[in-house]
């Protein structure tokens, strides 16, 4: 079924997703997932990221590949599975992106089995939860997230004070995020973190510390040398400095903070959006001239949750996870970088090292041709 849809409604209100296509005679076609409670849609791009900026109601194309529709009211066979080609016209902005394996999507289209919110969505909802204009927001209409598993993992791993959390403030928030969410989703299945998996996920922000360190320290001395386009002729030298510094503080030249400061660097020019997402390596760091350890935190928690997310693909590409966020730096970073292989390897302590192939898009490197971004990719050992 191609090119069926010209306008669609979301509602969020059942247990699965129903999509409603509205003909210019009047007439009404549901759509819903076929032998499913959610869609399986094709995930959107970096540039498809720029173009839904540009509108405060953006029209995003959608490619369903499990859709199911009367076949009495299509004319087809079987009612499905059938494969829609589609727009979503949307009446406001995104309130939320879906990070998933190979793009992104708009909130719920992204829902399948289990959504790991960040900080921004679990606290937006807090902020809609104690509104006394709660019943106006669209949050409820939107969401659609009471179908499966809501984990507040990501919440509590960020922190609430820019720093990395105790044992002590991560069991708090928890508390705080699985109040909020049972409360305004009681159908879905919240994620009650144990006791045992609660320090299980301590022990990883630890274990990452090391890292995170020497990445704080290459964070707040080479954010300042960003902050300033250079010109084409000095930007090379600028690259060559980033990664000396990147090597003394034993940071990888193929690591998400080096990546993203390098997209700092050759972001000037070739830029058609106006919108910060255009520029992703600035929109994750922020560089600015006075760049503090708490402003590396925040930067450092965003990659951290996108090498996460990266695991947890390979690990459960069977709950089909997604990461909820309202910041579309980060969507756009995760956009552009473009993952296009991952590979599994077991080492000894039963530990188990994930490595990643990105594609490193012309979205990240704007102003790079293909020959100069190959050269690029070549000094950096990709």
């Amino acid at each position: 079924m191609n090119n069926l849809l010209s306008q669609l409604a979301v509602d969020c209100a059942k247990r699965h997703l129903v999509l409603t296509y509205v003909a210019d005679d009047g007439k009404i076609l549901e759509i819903t997932p076929h032998d499913s409670s959610s869609f399986d849609v094709v995930p959107l791009s970096f540039q498809q990221l720029l173009q839904s900026l540009d509108s405060p109601s953006p029209t995003l194309p959608l490619t369903i590949h499990n859709a199911s529709a009367p076949a009495a009211a299509t004319g087809l066979i079987a009612d499905g599975p059938l494969v829609v080609a589609a727009k979503l016209s949307l009446n406001g902005p995104i309130l939320a992106y879906g990070l998933v394996d190979g793009g992104w999507l708009p909130l719920p289209m992204a829902f399948k089995r289990i959504a790991l919110l960040d900080r921004n969505v679990v606290i937006s909802l807090e902020k809609f939860h104690s509104s006394p204009n709660a019943k106006n927001s669209n949050w409820p209409n939107w969401l659609g997230l009471d179908a499966e598993t809501l984990s507040p993992m990501l919440f509590a791993l960020e922190g609430p004070n820019r720093k990395v959390p105790t044992d002590f403030q991560m069991r708090v928030e928890l508390n705080r995020a699985v109040k909020i969410l049972t409360s305004l989703f009681p159908a879905a299945k919240v994620q009650h973190v144990s006791t045992k998996q609660r320090k299980a996920l301590l022990r990883t922000v630890l274990q990452h510390s090391e890292t995170r360190t020497r990445a704080t320290r290459l964070l707040t001395k080479a954010a300042p040398l960003v902050v300033d386009r250079v010109k084409q002729e000095h930007r090379k030298k600028l690259e060559a400095e980033v990664l000396r510094i990147a090597k003394t503080e034993y940071v990888g030249a193929d690591s998400l903070p080096v990546i993203a400061l390098l997209s700092c660097i050759y972001d000037g020019g070739g830029v058609s959006c106006s919108h910060r997402a255009a520029t992703p390596g600035r929109a994750v760091l922020k560089p600015k001239s006075s760049y503090s350890a708490e402003d590396a935190y925040n930067a450092l928690a965003d990659l951290f949750f996108l090498e996460l997310m990266l695991h947890i693909f390979e690990f459960f590409p069977e709950d089909h996870p997604v990461l909820y966020t309202r910041d579309v730096g980060i969507t756009a970073f995760w956009s552009a970088l473009q993952p296009t292989q991952r590979q599994r390897t077991h080492l000894c302590n039963q530990r188990v090292k994930i490595t990643v192939t990105f594609r490193l898009s012309n979205g990240l490197f704007p102003s790079l041709t293909d020959t100069e971004l190959g050269a690029l990719k070549h000094r950096l050992g990709l």
